[in-house]
């Protein structure tokens, strides 16, 4: 079965779904947040993405099944003065693990920062998830120099 990467266009119903539907699975994902979106959070998804203008939202499909969603957003790096690429979020449903179709995504999020001149690519990924980091580290990536720990602060 192959699978193509498409660009997500929340404009189209069936990508916007397909969005919403990853989305939410992956946030019932143990390597998510392991709780589903609420209604709210679900009803605010698609208007904020489409209002945040530093995205691009990958796809994967094959015959209209959308089996996995890259999220990245658009950064600067103050040190090479150039745009760098965050792949925020990586998520291939369950049925369809085990068919590289991470792989196939992660491809073209590293063929899309090269195309957009970004300096750097960093991704987010749960220290746990080492099928995950195994994946990143067959592209090249590697360990920061200085590790970082991200704090948050909820604000509502």
């Amino acid at each position: 079965m192959t699978f193509t990467i498409v660009p997500a266009a929340l404009n189209n119903p069936a990508h916007a779904n397909a969005v919403l539907t990853l989305l939410n699975e992956f946030a019932a994902d143990d390597f998510g947040r392991r709780q589903a979106m609420s209604a709210e959070e679900q009803e605010r998804l698609l208007p904020g993405l489409r209002a945040f203008d530093n995205k691009l939202l990958l796809l994967a499909n094959c015959a209209d099944v959308y089996a996995g969603i890259a999220v990245c957003y658009f950064e600067f790096s103050i040190f090479s003065g150039r745009k760098m690429l965050r792949l925020h979020d990586l998520y291939v449903t369950p049925p369809y693990r085990g068919r590289k179709i991470a792989r196939q995504l992660v491809a073209a999020v590293v063929e899309k920062a090269r195309h957009f001149d970004c300096a750097f690519l960093t991704v987010e990924v749960e220290q746990e998830n080492q099928p995950a980091i195994a994946l990143y580290r067959s592209f090249g990536c590697v360990d920061w120099i200085a590790p970082t720990q991200y704090l948050e602060l909820k604000l509502d």
